[in-house]
């Protein structure tokens, strides 16, 4: 099941419909999409609907994916899940949880508000469960190296501030997936008024399973600092049409993942994949038209003649 849906609040109507759904259909849902905004809805519901029982609202629950940030809603310590009990009754196990976390100017998520919610879901878990977290960078600063005291400033929209809180609760990562929603066509460089932007790889990035990055890889945490550290969980290393800056350092920075078994780089599209999938007003506009491969056949034809 999915919902796809914008605002904090529902109309009455909205309301009763979404009771209605909840304890007639939601019993049969195995796998649930949600945005945090609707899902702070349901808690409410739900702490009113089982206040004097102790029902299950989903019993065949199985996983869970929670979108928050942005379009999805915010996750404030204003919209804390602090009722345990309400956690308790949502289902009886999540064998997965998927957490999609948007970072942006607007600080519409905080560290304080995610530790609620994880502590949410803790109730319905156990230490087999699967936990993935996706961060999305929508600000205009970049997830680059910040001092103590510019940390403390923005540790809203930093990265890190999110993954210490998972791991301050001893929830185990399999999947860490960080990702630049405005990374810079290599293409577009030229032309761009923004400078390039890089991530600092953070030492706790890999107290993880898998580690996807798809971020250009700057600066990387001194060695020096966690040479006595081992980081044993982590098996995958995968970096996703990204430069690294500075590989040297980067390799350095992975060897003491001594069970890191694989290691993925996926690099960037050609040009010609890039224009078959460009929709119009991207690089099929005219001002692109000496970039096309059809352009540079013709301009080969006439010299050749």
């Amino acid at each position: 099941m999915q919902y796809r849906g914008r605002g904090n609040s529902l109309r009455q109507s909205h309301r009763n419909l979404l009771q209605l759904v909840i304890t007639r259909y939601f019993r049969y849902v195995q796998e649930f999409v949600v945005p945090v905004a609707l899902f702070a809805q349901m808690h409410s519901i739900l702490e009113q609907m089982f206040a004097k029982d102790s029902g299950i609202a989903m019993p065949v629950l199985d996983r869970i994916t929670v979108q928050i940030g942005e379009e999805w809603g915010p996750l404030l310590v204003s919209h804390n899940f602090d009722n345990l009990k309400v956690g308790r009754m949502l289902c009886k196990r999540l064998s997965e949880v998927n957490l999609d976390v948007k970072v942006s100017d607007s600080e519409m998520v905080t560290p304080c508000g995610f530790r609620s919610l994880v502590r949410y879901f803790l109730e319905v878990t156990d230490p087999e469960t699967i936990w993935n977290l996706t961060l999305e960078d929508c600000t205009t600063m970049g997830q680059g190296y910040h001092g103590p005291a510019d940390f403390s400033r923005c540790r809203n929209q930093v990265f890190i501030s999110y993954v210490r809180t998972l791991l301050d609760l001893g929830v185990a990562i399999n999947r860490l997936t960080l990702l630049d929603k405005r990374k810079i066509s290599p293409y577009m460089m030229v032309m761009s008024l923004n400078k390039r932007r890089s991530i600092y790889m953070y030492p706790e990035f890999k107290r993880c399973r898998e580690l996807f990055v798809c971020y250009d890889i700057g600066l990387v945490a001194p060695i020096f600092a966690h040479e006595n550290d081992r980081f044993t969980s982590l098996q995958v290393f995968e970096v996703d049409e990204s430069h690294v800056l500075y590989k040297r350092d980067l390799l350095e920075y992975l060897s003491s993942a001594p069970n890191l078994g694989e290691m993925r780089v996926v690099v960037p599209a050609t040009w010609s994949r890039r224009v078959s999938t460009c929709t119009k007003g991207c690089f099929t506009n005219p001002d692109f038209a000496c970039f096309r491969n059809t352009v540079h056949v013709r301009r080969s034809a006439k010299l050749q003649k």
